[in-house]
C-alpha cells in the first residue's frame, strides 16, 4: 500500500509540473461562443478566469476591434466586435514549485521550504478568425508564432511558413509542435537562424501550432525560470467548395 501511495504522489507531482509547463491556451468556438481554451493536446480543462490577464482583437489590417470577456466559473468566453480577424491572449499560470517530497504546488519558491525547483509559467495565444486583408505581422506578444502567409488561404496538406519571435527577435533552435491538439508529443520542426520553419497544415478544421521557450531567472527568489508557451490557431472550413 505504501508503495502504491508513494507512486501515486510521484505521478501527481509529475502531472502538476506538466500542467504548469506543457499546457497551452488558444481561442476556439464552444457552443456558438468564442472561448479561451486551456489544455494539453486534446484536453479542454477548467481554469481560474483570473489567470486570463489580457485579450485583444484586430481587423484584417491590424486595426483594434472591441472585445470583452465574460468570465464563467471555470473558463472565459469572449464577446468579439464586428470585423475581428485576429485575437491575442495572455494567460498567467503563476508560480509552480517542487517541494522536497517531489510534490508540485502552485506557489512561488520562496513560499515552499526546501523547494527543489520552480518556475513561473505564462501562456500566449494568437488566433486567426477570418481571412486577412494584409500580410500577417507580429502582434507584439513576448513569445509568438507569426504566420508568413495568411493561414486562412490554405487547406489541409498545404505548407505554412512561420516565424517564431521572442521579445520581437527571431528565436533560432525553437522546437515547434505542428499540431498541438492531436499530436502534442510530436516535435515536428526546428526554427532556423531567422526563427523560421515550415509546418504542414494537419486539419481541415481547427489547427493549433505551438512552441515553448524557457528563460533562466537566477536573480528571482520565486522562480528558477520563466516558462513561456505560445500557440497559433486557425480553423479552416470543414466543407469543400
Amino acid at each position: 500500500m505504501r508503495t502504491i501511495m508513494a507512486g501515486s504522489i510521484a505521478v501527481a507531482g509529475i502531472i502538476a509540473a506538466d500542467v504548469a509547463a506543457a499546457h497551452g491556451i488558444w481561442v476556439a468556438q464552444r457552443h456558438d461562443d468564442w472561448a479561451v481554451v486551456y489544455g494539453h493536446g486534446a484536453s479542454d480543462e477548467g481554469y481560474d478566469p483570473a489567470k486570463l490577464e489580457e485579450v485583444a482583437a484586430f481587423d484584417g489590417v491590424g486595426k483594434t476591434v472591441p472585445i470583452s470577456t465574460r468570465p464563467q466559473d471555470d473558463h472565459v468566453l469572449l464577446d468579439v466586435g464586428d470585423g475581428a480577424a485576429i485575437l491575442t491572449a495572455t494567460f498567467d499560470n503563476g508560480f509552480w514549485s517542487e517541494g522536497p517530497d517531489g510534490t508540485w504546488v502552485n506557489e512561488p519558491k520562496s513560499a515552499v521550504e526546501g523547494a527543489k525547483q520552480s518556475g513561473h509559467y505564462v501562456k500566449y495565444a494568437t488566433t486567426v478568425l477570418s481571412p486577412l486583408d494584409a500580410t500577417p505581422v507580429a502582434m507584439g506578444l513576448p513569445l509568438e508564432i507569426v504566420p508568413l502567409v495568411d493561414p486562412m488561404t490554405l487547406a489541409m496538406g498545404d505548407e505554412l511558413p512561420i516565424r517564431v519571435l521572442y521579445d520581437g527577435a527571431p528565436l533560432a533552435g525553437a522546437t515547434v509542435i505542428g499540431e498541438y491538439t492531436t499530436a502534442s508529443d510530436e516535435r515536428d520542426v526546428t526554427t532556423d537562424a531567422a526563427g523560421e520553419a515550415v509546418v504542414d497544415v494537419r486539419n481541415q478544421g481547427l489547427n493549433v501550432i505551438a512552441v515553448s521557450h524557457s528563460v533562466p531567472t537566477p536573480e528571482s527568489a520565486d522562480a528558477d525560470k520563466l516558462g513561456l508557451f505560445s500557440t497559433l490557431a486557425f480553423t479552416l472550413d470543414f466543407h469543400a467548395e
